[in-house]
């Protein structure tokens, strides 16, 4: 079975997904991880040279100045995800294909643009002030502002993204477990 979890920043989708990795002995993928090896190849460093040469620093990136693009441009993100995400999708496709483990967990921001086939997914979230306290307090490299607009861009991603199971992640870890064990049993019972 492969799972996808996706929600914004902050709401837990890396604990779901190391929960479930650990518990249910499933594989796990981050799709934030599998980027960073993709931007690294030589049609994405092309494609950053072309478009936004300001980011690109000896055949990698000036973070700052990414995260500075991605935070208050948002054609600007929306080409990068248009042209990166079909090629992360890829990626984990391959993955997914040569896994000996059938069952797999993916977490992402969202996965429509990633276009993986999934058995479910979960989305999961919280409200925006435990979102804005989660990410910084987790993250002293981001301004209020910044947090406030990574938010935003992720808000509208979600508008349009299907999901099978929707956790509201506002409490503690022990009964985000238990919705996560609810979840597995109605899972495995339709498999």
């Amino acid at each position: 079975m492969i799972i996808g979890v996706y929600g914004p920043i902050g709401a837990g989708k890396s604990t779901l997904c190391h929960y479930l990795a650990e518990n249910y002995h499933y594989d796990y993928l981050s799709a934030d991880q599998i980027a960073q090896t993709v931007m690294v190849s030589e049609i994405v460093l092309a494609f950053f040279t072309k478009h936004y040469p300001a980011v690109v620093i000896d055949e990698g990136y000036d973070k700052a100045q990414l995260r500075q693009l991605l935070f208050t441009n948002q054609t600007a993100a929306k080409k990068i995800r248009d042209f990166l995400w079909p090629l992360v999708g890829d990626k984990i496709t391959e993955i997914i294909t040569a896994s000996q483990n059938k069952n797999i967990v993916i977490e992402a921001v969202a996965f429509k643009d990633l276009k993986i086939i999934l058995d479910y997914t979960i989305f999961i979230t919280a409200p925006t002030e435990t979102l804005f306290k989660r990410v910084e307090e987790r993250n002293t490299i981001w301004t209020p502002a910044e947090i406030n607009s990574l938010l935003t861009i992720q808000a509208e991603l979600f508008t349009s993204e299907k999901y099978d199971f929707k956790i509201i992640n506002n409490t503690f870890e022990q009964e985000l477990f238990k919705k996560i064990d609810q979840i597995m049993v109605k899972m495995e019972g339709n498999n």
